[in-house]
């Protein structure tokens, strides 16, 4: 996977000698990225423009409505119908941090939800780094027993602080998440010369 996050507030249409050089082929934007509800001169909406390049992708984070796990799939389910990407290509990442806090118990009821909203969606569930002793064996069975889901763990700390990339994946390889559920969520700031995830964000790569 080679996917970046796009920062709102930036060009319309992302730089395709950027997306060319570092070889991404997903993009990203917040549910509520007000790009996301414009047209093109021919009148086509953002997402089917965007398609002809890339795939694409929406994110959303319960913190943005104070959010419950169910009510975030029922928002997310929402964003895909008002962006007309209910039958169409578009990738999901839930934003669930504060693990710590929340416990698995949230993410559980999202997913729950979200499977009986979207059953076959793909999706992605990002949290930060060295979480998996927050994880609980139900939620490592779910995660491992669902065929369009991977884990994200953040690769930087609060602040952009870095992480170690290889302990932040083994973290979660300790707990039985399959290795092939585990692509990392990277620092633009930080990249290594060989990368398969995600990267925050489009914007600060150089």
């Amino acid at each position: 996977m080679k996917a970046a996050w796009v920062r709102p507030g930036g060009p319309r249409i992302p730089d395709g000698g950027k997306l060319a050089k570092y070889g991404i082929t997903t993009l990203y934007w917040d549910a509520t990225d007000p790009v996301l509800m414009t047209t093109n001169k021919a009148k086509e909406p953002f997402l089917v423009e965007m398609r002809k390049y890339v795939r694409v992708g929406i994110t959303r984070d319960p913190v943005w409505t104070g959010s419950t796990g169910k009510q975030l799939a029922g928002l997310l389910a929402t964003d895909l119908h008002r962006l007309e990407s209910d039958n169409l290509q578009c990738y999901v990442i839930a934003d669930i941090e504060a693990l710590w806090q929340r416990g698995s118990a949230y993410v559980l009821e999202w997913l729950k939800a979200w499977r009986t909203l979207k059953p076959t969606r793909v999706t992605a569930w990002t949290t930060e780094p060295t979480q998996g002793g927050v994880i609980s064996d139900e939620l490592v069975t779910a995660i491992n027993n669902d065929p369009n889901l991977i884990v994200v763990p953040q690769i930087y700390y609060a602040g952009m602080v870095d992480a170690v990339e290889s302990r932040v994946v083994l973290d979660l390889a300790a707990r039985k998440i399959r290795p092939d559920r585990i692509y990392p969520y990277y620092d633009a700031g930080d990249m290594p010369a060989a990368w398969d995830g995600i990267i925050f964000d489009f914007a600060a790569l150089p």
